[in-house]
């Protein structure tokens, strides 16, 4: 009884690799970029991407 609603663990890791990459990526921005106003969108965007990855990790999967 597999529900379409609940994405496969291959999916799933993908999106979790691709958000965790953008997070750091985000973080070394910030830390190398001079402006403060970017750093603050660049910290609010690694967090946005964090949340994703948070909930994405909370969802059922399924095998």
């Amino acid at each position: 009884m597999e529900s379409e609603d609940v994405p496969d663990l291959l999916t799933v890791d993908a999106q979790l690799l691709r958000l965790e990459r953008l997070a750091r990526e985000a973080d070394r921005l910030s830390v190398t970029s001079a402006e403060a106003k970017d750093r603050k969108r660049f910290a609010r965007v690694a967090a946005e991407y964090r949340r994703q990855a948070r909930k994405l990790k909370a969802e059922p999967r399924r095998a």
